[in-house]
């Protein structure tokens, strides 16, 4: 019997007779298991008239979804308070909407992703071991391990994510300078934000900017004075992390467990669902969200996107609140009672 990794990954022991398509199949099924399918991009919309919603189409890679993925969106802007905030809906497997709503008419850029749970590997190519007949084995390892590499490459999503406190007087913005983990990043990640608040409404829309591979300034606009928390998500797709030593001892095993630890350490715990929240109008109300079992070891950073054309009307945002390593509690402002879904992703980096 294979040997198994904290994250589920399974590689042949030294005990055993080489499988070698076997093994590898068994792998990179665990891994397509584990990595999710993600697409980020920047989109700029122009309201036409202030305090109306404005939207954008957006588009993702053919095939990388097997059905609609969970968007998120975050406006990039330094002016929390003049842009109302930034929302997504109509979303299929191959195409979403990003809604953004303004004070003014100024052109807003929005950042966003989609992700769907697992699938990681099912649009990148990879080769496979063959046979050739009953004159043995055409299979090098270090091959197909370097192809297998490369796909995963191109499919992870480098993540950071973190809490933050910002100071900020009443209705004026207030922000703070965060730093990312050293070297996580290669170039200008997308940067994504929610108050850490029971109150969204009190708490406008928090959101980021001056985004560079070392930091970048989150923001927050509430009516009262004080300090509030905010959680931020930062990535950025593909990555060049090594997940085997080549010219090591020709021990297929250990070459196996090496790659399986290293990809379960590379491919970050990923939960995402959506929040189906019945408001009270006017009343800020609660819904909660369950992950995974077992899927993360520490309390995950949440981030939450109401999937909605009426961000900054009747919408008026959305807090997080008691994260812990099973689930957490998303809140949502509305003035009426309409049914409203929360898109949420839940990561540990």
């Amino acid at each position: 019997m294979p040997e198994t990794t904290a994250r589920g990954l399974r590689y042949p022991t030294g005990d055993e007779s080489p499988d070698w398509p076997g093994d590898f199949d068994r792998l990179a099924g665990d891994i397509n298991a584990i990595m999710p399918s993600v697409a980020s991009g920047i989109v700029r919309i122009q309201p036409t008239q202030g305090g109306v919603p404005a939207s954008a189409n957006i588009s993702f890679p053919p095939g990388l979804f097997q059905s609609a993925p969970y968007i998120i969106a975050n406006a990039r802007t330094t002016v929390p308070g003049t842009v109302l905030g930034a929302s997504a809906g109509s979303d299929s497997a191959t195409a979403g909407r990003i809604f953004v709503n303004r004070t003014n008419t100024g052109w807003t850029d929005a950042w966003w992703s989609a992700w769907e749970r697992g699938g990681g590997l099912n649009t990148r190519d990879w080769s496979k071991p063959q046979y050739d007949g009953t004159s043995g084995t055409v299979a090098r390892p270090t091959q197909f391990l370097n192809s297998l590499q490369a796909a995963i490459r191109a499919g992870l999503v480098r993540v950071d994510a973190g809490l933050v406190d910002v100071s900020h007087g009443a209705n004026q913005v207030g922000s703070a300078h965060v730093k990312f983990t050293e070297g996580r990043f290669t170039g200008n990640p997308h940067v994504f934000t929610i108050p850490n608040s029971t109150v969204p409404g009190v708490v406008l829309p928090t959101t980021a900017a001056g985004a560079t591979a070392e930091g970048a300034d989150i923001y927050v606009m509430r009516s009262t004075s004080g300090s509030t928390g905010v959680y931020w998500v930062a990535l950025e797709l593909r990555s060049t992390a090594s997940l085997w030593t080549p010219g090591g001892p020709a021990d297929l095993p250990g070459i196996f467990r090496e790659f399986a630890e290293r990809s379960g350490e590379e491919i970050p715990r990923v939960d995402a669902g959506i929040a189906s929240i019945n408001p009270i109008a006017n009343q800020p109300t609660a819904a909660h969200i369950e992950f995974e079992p077992g899927l993360f070891t520490q309390p995950p950073v949440v981030i939450g996107t109401a999937g909605t054309s009426a961000i900054g009307t009747s919408v008026k945002g959305v807090g997080v609140v008691q994260i812990t390593p099973s689930g957490a509690d998303m809140y949502l402002l509305r003035t009426n009672t309409g049914t409203t879904s929360v898109r949420w992703i839940a990561v540990q980096p």
